[in-house]
């Protein structure tokens, strides 16, 4: 028996996946693109007010900072098979990724 597919045509699934695959690569390329731009600072040179810094919260810089982190080592494990870091078995690079972003809608 065939699938349904939801009466979608060959080119409407294709379409979707492959803008799927487009958004998944921009969004680890910009993980790196983010990490490099991160890298020129210091955790504290967010915390300081304004107007010599955002004034962000200890908490909010240093989930920032561990979701970008993760976003380009889930981003250089895709690309090469490794993550510098190495952070070992069961390491899980969406929980710092989740609990900046939120709960998925």
């Amino acid at each position: 028996m065939a699938a349904p597919f939801d009466n979608l045509t060959a080119a409407q699934i294709m379409s979707a996946i492959q803008n799927n695959c487009v958004a998944l690569r921009n969004a680890l390329y910009q993980f790196a693109k983010d990490e490099a731009w991160l890298s020129q600072y210091n955790q504290e040179d967010f915390t300081a007010v304004p107007p010599d810094g955002p004034g962000l919260s200890a908490n909010s810089v240093s989930m920032t900072f561990s979701a970008v982190a993760d976003g380009n080592g889930l981003g250089k494990l895709a690309t090469t098979g490794t993550d510098p870091r190495n952070p070992g078995a069961g390491y899980v690079y969406m929980e710092s990724i989740d609990a900046l972003a939120g709960p998925y809608s």
